[in-house]
């Protein structure tokens, strides 16, 4: 892509730009894209347009990289980061061979370091709350299990209300199963699939049965087709009782 100096203003050129690197937002609705995409045209507008002025005002380049960096706060999840890396150098690159003044192009180099450590800060800070969002789910999903589920008394009583609960949710059939022996296992470990496991509480057309211990014991390719469950599509869900 290749910018005159008066290309570099235009509005549908900005507007293209938008299209190529945030094409994610542009896929959402067009209320949301055409909201990002003129945020995106006013910003870089100001940015390129102050860099060309040639008017040295600090105040006004902190207030435009603020701007930049509540846009980018929002936006930059959705960003082709080539692309949009690519056209800031793009846009700095036509800025030094367009214009000879040495003071636009040591402001136009500014300008790019301090908005490329807006973007990086904005990096962080979005890794940072997705970290927390990860930690807050699995602490939902601990909650779910101990409180929702009633894994409380650690024995078959815990399994009973466990599966009562379900029935809350509309679900009429299903069963509990456990491993045998408790299982250690590691991430990036290949799992190893035991050859029995035991179910133990039965909900059946809205009905709890208990399973005595002798039957529990059922081989894993047995887990869809026993007694207690209709003959149709079965759904299995898999949680951790313990998390460590």
């Amino acid at each position: 892509v290749t910018y005159s100096q008066s290309m570099m203003l235009e509005e549908t050129e900005l507007e293209r730009n938008f299209d190529e690197i945030f094409e994610q937002i542009v896929q959402l609705d067009m209320a949301t894209a055409a909201f990002f995409r003129k945020r995106f045209v006013e910003v870089m507008g100001h940015m390129i347009y102050y860099v060309l002025d040639g008017v040295h005002d600090k105040d006004v380049m902190q207030d435009i990289l603020t701007q930049a960096e509540h846009f980018f706060t929002y936006a930059l999840e959705y960003a082709d980061l080539d692309k949009l890396l690519s056209f800031l150098d793009t846009i700095h690159s036509n800025v030094i061979a367009a214009c000879d003044d040495p003071e636009i192009r040591s402001m136009s180099n500014e300008v790019r370091a301090a908005l490329m450590r807006r973007i990086t800060m904005v990096m962080s800070n979005n890794k940072l709350e997705q970290a927390q969002k990860n930690a807050d789910t699995i602490q939902s999903l601990k909650t779910l299990i101990h409180e929702s589920l009633g894994f409380t008394y650690g024995n078959d009583l815990s399994y009973r209300l466990m599966i009562s609960n379900l029935q809350w949710t509309g679900v009429k059939n299903a069963c509990v199963y456990i491993y045998d022996k408790p299982i250690v296992h590691f991430e990036h470990e290949t799992f190893k699939v035991p050859e029995a496991l035991r179910m133990k509480s039965v909900l059946q057309d809205g009905e709890l049965i208990d399973v005595p211990y002798a039957n529990q014991l059922t081989p894993i390719s047995r887990m869809f087709s026993n007694s207690y469950m209709p003959k149709k599509t079965q759904k299995m869900v898999v949680l951790p009782l313990f998390f460590r």
